[in-house]
């Protein structure tokens, strides 16, 4: 039977955030294709340089990749040598010279090796995750619930930032970019019932740059984040908060290189991030 190559490039481009995504990951060569039901890599040229022999895994980051062998996963270089044997239950990219992985089965919690594959911050999230500007979202585990948002540790696995507040409770917590990290909250009310969500951003040190004023927020690039008011539509605003691009779009993406993909209309265009 003729061999059915799939290139996965697409479909990374496909799952690239949105201003209601995660934040964005930088993949690098060589590029995840799938050969029948097995994964291997291909250059810039679609030269296959690491065979497909891999039962499930991840692009490329910071040189490596994490890959499946079997039931476990380790994490191999771009000559498909792995660096960090497969012992683990789980893996994730390498971001900020860290990646997350799941140590066995009997725990659904991850926590982070460097890579020499050694384990330096212990598992106690209940996802996995990556660092962005030396920190990551503490989604953790509390009275056996998992996920639950409390706030941002550092690579010596401190929670140097503890968002809590009289009344609120927070919702989701985003990666930093730029500076600024996105947090969503909701008021408690003392009946039980919580309120909407709205969006803010932070700085490094838990202090709230921008308030909590939107019902929907992105990522920040190039200076500007997208950002939606009650109405559904989207804008731009800059790291003071202000629109630059008032409300008024159907839809938009993250700035790179100084464009950004927007709808109006139903079609999709691209905006400079200038006001029209």
């Amino acid at each position: 039977m003729k061999r059915k190559i799939r290139a996965l490039a697409i479909g990374i481009l496909l799952a690239l955030p949105t201003a209601l995504g995660g934040q964005e990951m930088h993949f690098g060569l060589p590029f995840l294709v799938a050969v029948d039901s097995k994964y291997g890599y291909m250059d810039a040229s679609c030269r296959m340089v690491i065979p497909a022999r891999f039962d499930e895994a991840f692009e490329f980051t910071e040189g490596l990749a994490a890959v499946k062998a079997g039931d476990k996963w380790g994490y191999v270089d771009r000559n498909g040598q792995f660096v960090i044997a497969p012992r683990f239950a789980g893996a994730f990219h390498f971001a900020d010279g860290l990646a997350s992985v799941q140590i066995d089965k009997s725990s659904a919690l991850w926590g982070f090796i460097d890579r020499t594959g050694k384990l330096v911050i212990k598992p106690q999230f209940g996802m996995s995750l990556w660092f962005s500007e030396g920190l990551v979202e503490g989604y953790g585990e509390e009275d056996g619930i998992l996920n639950v948002p409390f706030g941002y540790v550092d690579k010596s696995d401190r929670y140097v930032i503890r968002l809590e507040e009289q009344g609120m409770m927070i919702e989701f917590l985003v990666g930093f970019s730029e500076g600024l990290a996105r947090v969503s909250m909701r008021p408690q009310h003392a009946d039980g019932s919580v309120g909407p969500s709205r969006w803010g951003y932070i700085d490094h040190t838990g202090t709230w740059v921008i308030p909590r004023a939107f019902s929907r927020a992105g990522d920040f690039h190039d200076g500007l984040a997208a950002a939606s008011r009650e109405d559904g539509t989207w804008g731009y605003i800059d790291k003071t908060g202000q629109f630059v691009i008032a409300p008024g779009l159907e839809a938009a993406m993250e700035f790179s290189e100084g464009l950004a993909a927007v709808r109006v209309g139903g079609k999709w265009g691209l905006s400079t991030g200038r006001a029209p």
